[in-house]
């Protein structure tokens, strides 16, 4: 019982912020790739925030932002004031937590992202230089 105690304890450890991605051993054995495709995976609003916290640190000045899934959460956190957040040919940066279900591009399978925040073998938020 003490390693079952202390072998979900490490998991939930590792999650964190996103224990709400969740998936069980026996989950990410029959899942062992891609398993973000697979299931809608819920972590919402703390991907965001680490999202803000790499472009506050590395984007561009005046960089326009584009979050097509779910955008309005980014306004639960402060930006750095330089960047906008709005979807057009002047955007420089795409930022989306991996809810392929509400994203209906799927041109990002061909190109690889800046920064990626993944746990146990899912990718929770991805970030793409545009141009």
């Amino acid at each position: 019982v003490t390693v079952v105690v202390l072998s979900l304890a490490h998991e939930v450890i590792s999650l964190h912020h996103f224990e709400g991605s969740y998936r069980n051993e026996v989950v990410r054995i029959m899942n062992p790739v891609d398993m973000d495709r697979r299931y809608e995976i819920e972590y919402w609003g703390a991907s965001y925030k680490q999202g803000l916290d790499w472009l506050a640190e590395n984007a561009e000045l005046n960089s326009e932002v584009c979050v097509p899934v779910a955008g309005l959460l980014i306004s639960w956190y402060e930006p750095r004031p330089d960047l906008m957040f709005n979807c057009s040919r002047q955007t420089s940066y795409v930022m989306f937590f991996t809810r392929y279900s509400e994203l209906k591009q799927t041109t990002f399978d061909q190109m690889k992202p800046i920064f990626t925040i993944e746990r146990m073998g899912a990718s929770l938020l991805k970030i793409y230089k545009i141009r």
